[in-house]
């Protein structure tokens, strides 16, 4: 699977294994005549114990150190399994956390001072039971773990865990296109797959546990080397929150602004190419770039596909590219280094910057449409504030979903498809769940299989300049009702608030990670079609900061 499984690459069997790496006293080998796989883990019985993550953690560490010993590894180069600081909750970097994982997979020395989901190099969640709802509550938590790890992680670029119910194992990959699973496997009958994956955990480097090399620390500072010159990281501006897609990662370097993404290869225009012809044009309201390079790993491109190369034929998703040839769906890991220095949107200092910043949005979109062009992925993540000495009102940034209004005939031609699947592409285009205009929404491949048909002449709808003033209007309904004021002020860090019940936790139906377009679609209609909806259902979860603009954003939905 993942370069995690190399280390201990060989001998096929724990009985021809135990010559070179001495497992005597942990595992018991088969006493068949006839060769069954009946050989024992001795003492790994967790249905013996409720005490089942701590013998786990023990048992780890018991066949990594005898790897350690047999090939004398200095013991701070192995990892540890803990359990120790994992029977309390840990918090995330935002202090926000209602989990913890069974056993994590941390540096040594590391176990025995104050751990956080920063220092969680893989995870575990084991149970005394496989049976169904087990299997479902492991798979959940894991997804979950991944996703404090991506967040508590900026520029990771995949997560590995694993789940132990019983006597059986699955081996568990997160990354920038989705998650695999290997086969359910058993311990006992499968001992070399078992310590094959301790090891990899133990002793594999941090690049093929999912860290990017292309960052390094000296004299306790993070620095990138791009475009042949080396800078320091000066702080970080904005991390994506989901663990599938783009990833992005935006970070101040010294005088210039680094965007860390992983960018759809089967999308035609790409961000740079967005941006540069944007730039030739002196166009204002976008940002300007400075250079584009891509990431490499070993001197080979760092893309989902590499990591995926042995399952890639079996699992991956295929999508349909512009020219109409299918392939396996790939990301591909890019650095964009753009000059101008940026601001989070809900970084806003007050209504007036927030009210100001939006109207130079509607500005830029305006001549976008005017220059023929969309950007079509408008959404919290790619929306910046600028300071007035370098640009001259608000940014868009990600130019990654940006288009001329003469391509729309090429997502026209994504939309013939009736395959969800050939369609994933097209309906990406249409940018972020919780901010796509209904229109779009509606005819996503994941909201049905056919493409939402307007007017006699039954075609699809295109995307145009008005759906993505819709998004904008989201954005502005997402903030107000997030947002507990200013400063990026979230609003669950300082209140109750039910999000998942609220309008934009319905907006999200199902998460980033696993998205439902009908209900999303069929939720948005409810609340904008009727005024009395929007106002009880929408205005009715604003912030008590942003009362005064409810009447604004009221008359907003009317023009809309």
């Amino acid at each position: 699977m993942y370069a995690v499984l190399e280390p201990i690459a060989g001998k096929s069997s724990a009985e021809e294994r135990d010559g070179d790496i001495n497992l005597r006293g942990l595992y018991s080998p088969s006493n068949s005549e006839h060769g069954e796989r009946n050989g024992r883990w001795i003492g790994l019985e967790l249905a013996a114990s409720e005490k089942h993550a701590s013998i786990t953690s023990m048992f780890f560490n018991a066949i990594a150190e005898r790897v350690r010993n047999k090939f004398n590894i200095a013991k701070d180069c192995v990892r540890v399994f803990s359990n120790k600081r994992t029977n309390k909750l840990l918090g995330d970097k935002n202090g926000r956390c209602s989990r913890k994982p069974d056993v994590a997979v941390l540096d040594a020395g590391k176990e025995e001072k104050g751990v956080d989901w920063g220092d969680i190099r893989g995870c575990f969640e084991v149970k005394i039971n496989n049976n169904n709802y087990s299997r479902a509550e492991a798979h959940k938590q894991i997804r979950q773990h991944a996703c404090m790890i991506f967040n508590s992680q900026p520029g990771r670029r995949f997560v590995l865990s694993a789940t132990l119910l019983d006597e059986q194992m699955v081996f568990i990959v997160h990354d920038r296109v989705g998650e695999l699973a290997s086969e359910e496997f058993n311990i006992h009958e499968k001992p070399e797959k078992l310590v094959r994956i301790v090891v990899g955990f133990a002793f594999c480097t941090d690049k093929n546990l999912g860290y990017n090399p292309s960052y390094y620390m000296r004299d306790g500072e993070i620095f990138i080397r791009l475009d042949g010159q080396e800078y320091q990281v000066v702080r970080d501006i904005y991390a994506d929150s989901s663990i599938y897609g783009r990833g992005t990662l935006v970070r101040e370097l010294c005088l210039v602004r680094d965007s860390d993404v992983w960018v759809d290869k089967s999308r035609k225009g790409k961000e740079w190419d967005f941006l540069e012809d944007l730039e030739k044009e002196k166009f204002e309201g976008v940002v300007k770039m400075k250079s584009h390079e891509e990431v490499k790993i070993g001197g080979k491109p760092d893309t989902t596909g590499t990591d995926r190369a042995v399952l890639q034929e079996l699992v991956d998703e295929e999508y349909v590219d512009e020219n109409g040839n299918k392939g396996k769906r790939k990301r591909e890991h890019h650095f964009l280094l753009l000059k101008t220095l940026v601001q989070p949107l809900e970084s806003f200092r007050s209504k007036k910057e927030l009210v100001s910043a939006f109207r130079d949005i509607f500005k830029t979109i305006q001549r976008l449409e005017e220059d023929r062009k969309l950007h079509q992925d408008l959404s919290l993540s790619n929306v910046v504030l600028v300071d007035v000495d370098d640009m001259d009102g608000e940014t868009l940034v990600d130019g990654q979903s940006g288009t001329s209004a003469e391509n729309k005939s090429i997502h026209a031609r994504h939309n013939e498809s009736d395959s969800p699947a050939d369609n994933h592409a097209a309906s990406s285009s249409g940018g972020t769940m919780p901010f796509m205009a209904i229109d779009i929404l509606r005819q996503s491949p994941l909201g049905s299989k056919k493409p939402l048909l307007k007017g006699s002449n039954k075609t699809p709808i295109m995307h145009d300049y008005y759906h993505d003033l819709e998004s904008v209007f989201y954005m502005l309904c997402w903030l107000c009702i997030a947002q507990a004021g200013p400063n990026s002020k979230d609003r669950q860090s300082t209140e109750p608030f039910d999000y998942e019940s609220s309008a934009i936790g319905r907006w999200a139906a199902g998460g980033q990670d696993k998205p439902h377009y009908p209900d999303a679609a069929y939720v948005k209609h409810g609340m904008m079609a009727m005024a009395d909806s929007f106002e009880e259902e929408v205005l009715g979860d604003f912030h008590n900061y942003f009362e005064v603009l409810k009447e604004y954003v009221a008359r907003l939905r009317e023009v809309i």
